[in-house]
């Protein structure tokens, strides 16, 4: 009885309905089903929101593709296709519940349509009695109407729950409980990279299912509980970040999802990193003056007669850099101060920068490390030629060097412009040391940071099985291993 009354309702909309287009439910939203042959008979072997996917609006039961009889092109006599027309036919004709005859409505003898070398014309029309027996069976025992105004709930509850989400995120609250490994901390605003690891919710994607599957999902019940748990928190990805001059590490954060939320990020801080560490510098005569200070070599002259700046030297370290002035003319009235100071950054070569920045250290590396720094003046009394060497070598203690907050000190800060609602910074305040690794140690933890990458690598690239299994495990254990690692750093010399 089930089956008989299914077809009387199937034949009534088919005397009206070629198309998908007869019926659209609420929204204009459409599931479509793929209708196959097995050898049991018909059956439902997916359900899909993508019509490309189904032969068969499941809505109310109707085709899902053009019922009007078309040229199916050439076939030779043996039965076979003879260009691509015929190939397409062929393709579709289950798909399509199409009978695919020699001639058109019986009306073309199949002698009137021979098209040469024993090719001939076939045309298609759809199979109304077969589709009606294929939907009679698959219809029993699924509500399609139910499956379909459930799925129409799932879109619009989600829509409702999402645009929630969205605007208790946009008044999140975000403050951070730092852990300081460095003592070389300066507060900054990590608020940009926060936001931008924040877990940003978008609409469920519903993919193909089996008939079984679909009634399984798309039953009221299971839809509220799948959206409740996944809008019930507002989750932070944990992040490593290292191109702000401290290598920080932003653990996993949640919040609960409603009006005025507040989240507290653990944050880790590794080491810092340091680029151009050039400290300020003065030195004197009874004749000449000179002072760097921020990325300017300045001059004064003490006497009364002209000086000219003949070449400077700069010292760092154990290496020497010298610039001459013969293509140009420095030269200081009496008692004059230079108008034009000379950049820095002249003698800032590949050498200097390599041994002025440094990698992932920490206050206690600072405090062992002493730097060699000063310049050598070669000038010259313009009236006699008499020529003078201003040079002074200074001993300056890194960590000394980075509390003093020189302004060369590159800290990389991040002034970002991006918040939240309102972002509290509750870091401990600390003054702006810094700090340095050298030779081994410099070496050492670039195998750390590198074997860290490697690591999260791999973790990143793991099936959603094995990540889902082992990948959190995997991630605390490579955390522990860098700890460790840039432990043993500290302990080469």
């Amino acid at each position: 009885m089930r089956k008989f009354s299914v077809l009387i309702s199937l034949v009534l909309t088919m005397a009206f309905c070629h198309t998908a287009n007869c019926f659209q439910p609420p929204d204009g939203e459409t599931l479509y089903a793929k209708v196959v042959k097995g050898k049991d008979g018909y059956a439902i072997e997916s359900i899909s929101p993508y019509s490309k996917e189904g032969n068969v609006v499941l809505n109310n039961w109707s085709p899902n593709f053009n019922t009007k009889d078309r040229s199916c092109g050439e076939y030779w006599a043996t039965g076979s296709p003879a260009n691509k027309a015929a190939e397409e036919c062929e393709r579709l004709k289950d798909f399509e519940f199409m009978k695919i005859n020699v001639s058109k409505k019986n009306l073309i003898v199949f002698l009137n349509v021979i098209v040469g070398a024993g090719a001939h014309i076939r045309y298609g029309e759809f199979d109304k009695e077969e589709y009606q027996k294929a939907i009679a069976q698959v219809s029993t025992g699924v509500d399609n109407k139910k499956i379909a105004e459930n799925y129409q709930y799932l879109l619009r509850r989600e829509k409702e729950l999402l645009a929630n989400y969205n605007s208790n995120v946009s008044d999140l609250t975000i403050s951070y409980t730092t852990r300081d490994m460095t003592g070389l901390y300066v507060q900054q605003d990590l608020s940009e990279q926060t936001i931008s690891h924040l877990d940003r919710k978008s609409p469920t994607k519903v993919e193909k299912m089996s008939a079984s599957e679909a009634v399984a999902f798309l039953d009221r019940d299971s839809i509220d509980r799948a959206l409740t748990e996944k809008y019930r928190t507002i989750h932070l990805n944990s992040f490593y970040k290292t191109s702000s001059g401290f290598s920080i590490e932003v653990g996993d954060a949640w919040a609960n999802n409603q009006p005025h939320p507040a989240i507290s990020i653990p944050t880790t801080i590794k080491c810092r990193n340091l680029t151009n560490i050039i400290p300020d510098y003065h030195n004197s005569d009874k004749y000449l003056d000179v002072n760097l200070q921020g990325d300017n070599i300045s001059f004064t002259n003490k006497t009364g007669e002209y000086l000219k700046i003949d070449a400077i030297s700069l010292y760092y370290k154990d290496y020497v850099v010298t610039r001459t002035l013969n293509d140009e003319t420095v030269e200081l009235p009496p008692f004059a101060h230079t108008t034009e100071p000379i950049s820095i950054y002249r003698f800032i070569d590949e050498r200097v920068t390599f041994l002025s920045s440094y990698q992932c250290i920490t206050a206690g590396d600072a405090k062992k490390i002493s730097i060699d720094f000063g310049l050598a003046i070669k000038y010259s009394f313009v009236d006699n030629n008499k020529v003078n060497t201003l040079y002074k070598l200074q001993k300056y203690s890194l960590y000394g060097l980075a509390t003093s907050g020189s302004e060369k000190l590159d800290f990389g800060l991040v002034k970002s412009g991006g918040k939240i609602g309102k972002v509290q910074q509750k870091n401990k305040e600390i003054s702006s040391p810094q700090g340095l690794i050298y030779n081994k140690q410099y070496l050492c933890r670039q195998k750390c940071d590198l074997d860290k990458s490697a690591r999260v690598s791999e973790i990143l690239h793991m099936s959603p099985v094995d990540a889902a299994s082992n990948g959190h495990n995997r991630m605390m254990l490579s955390n522990e291993y860098f700890d460790n690692c840039i432990s043993s750093c500290s302990t080469i010399r």
